[in-house]
């Protein structure tokens, strides 16, 4: 009984001018429930042979299946039928879950009838695609790797060389945040390959202990700035807790700083400070001169990295 319906279903969707729309429709979700592809591919890959609703019902009834070449012909006549943007981004994902670099390079080759949206979706793909077939070449422990094995070890990779970048704690007083917001610019700017900001602004967020955060902070940098100003000796405060803590890992593990010497004079830092070069950034704040600021946070740079 079952092969004499599923026969049935075939012949309908074979002849659909001989049935009704009604029928039609049906025959096409009997042969989706029997999983059936070859029938439903029939319908999709002959468009002109059948109404656009067959059309859209086979492809329907087909990604219930999970069939991803039915999407080749969303791609092919994505104009013809009107597939909305995100009917074709949909599509899309699918491809791009099944590493299916041969529908998505079709979105790329017909641009006018995709939005700008779902071409970069695509090029993004693409672009990674191009990074994991170097790697197959370049490096042997990434041959033979299925795609989603070899994601897993890019992403790994990415988090290694994220762990290898220098943290950068900024030691300062609130009077000078200003500084500190300008000098954490540029890092992230001009070296954002090569440290991770330790910043208050970045690091705490409303509910968090501030002591513990401060704490972990001190704890986890490799090189870190001091910001010296009058107010940055004076008094007690965190300020206090950072500099004295920075001093006992410049001592006790050699984790260098750099001191920025913003305001003042020599005289004002204290006699166990004395024997660090400050990086001379008075000038910059009389004037606010960036050209004058890019040029001494060069010479930052070279201490951050040693």
């Amino acid at each position: 009984m079952s092969d004499r319906l599923l026969e049935n279903a075939r012949n309908i969707t074979k002849y659909p001018m001989l049935y009704s729309d009604k029928e039609v429709i049906r025959a096409i979700r009997f042969l989706a429930q029997k999983g059936d592809i070859k029938a439903l591919s029939d319908i999709i890959y002959f468009p002109t042979l059948f109404k656009k609703e067959y059309i859209l019902e086979a492809i329907k009834a087909s990604r219930k299946l999970e069939t991803i070449d039915f999407f080749k012909f969303i791609f092919t006549w994505a104009t013809l039928f009107g597939f909305t943007e995100d009917q074709i981004s949909e599509a899309i994902d699918v491809a791009i879950y099944h590493d299916r670099e041969d529908l998505l390079i079709m979105v790329m080759e017909s641009p006018e009838k995709h939005s700008i949206k779902n071409r970069d979706k695509v090029s993004k793909y693409l672009y990674e695609g191009k990074e994991r077939y170097e790697l197959q070449n370049e490096q042997p422990e990434f041959r033979g790797k299925s795609p989603s094995a070899l994601r897993n070890l890019i992403e790994k990779q990415k988090e290694d060389e994220v762990s290898k970048k220098k943290k950068i704690l900024i030691s300062y007083k609130t009077v000078d945040k200003w500084f500190a917001d300008e000098v954490v610019f540029y890092l992230m700017e001009k070296h954002q390959h090569g440290f991770v900001i330790l910043f208050d602004d970045f690091e705490i967020v409303p509910g968090d202990s501030l002591s513990s955060e401060i704490n972990r902070m001190l704890e986890e940098y490799d090189r870190s700035i001091m910001v010296w100003t009058p107010e940055y000796f004076q008094g007690i405060g965190w300020a206090e807790i950072e500099k004295n803590a920075i001093l006992n890992r410049r001592i006790r593990e050699h984790k260098n700083f750099v001191p920025i010497l913003l305001r003042g004079n020599r005289q004002m830092i204290p006699t166990i400070f004395k024997d660090y070069v400050p990086a001379d950034f008075r000038d910059y704040e009389e004037n606010r001169s960036q050209q004058i600021f890019d040029k001494k946070m060069k010479d930052v740079v070279k201490g951050l990295k040693k």
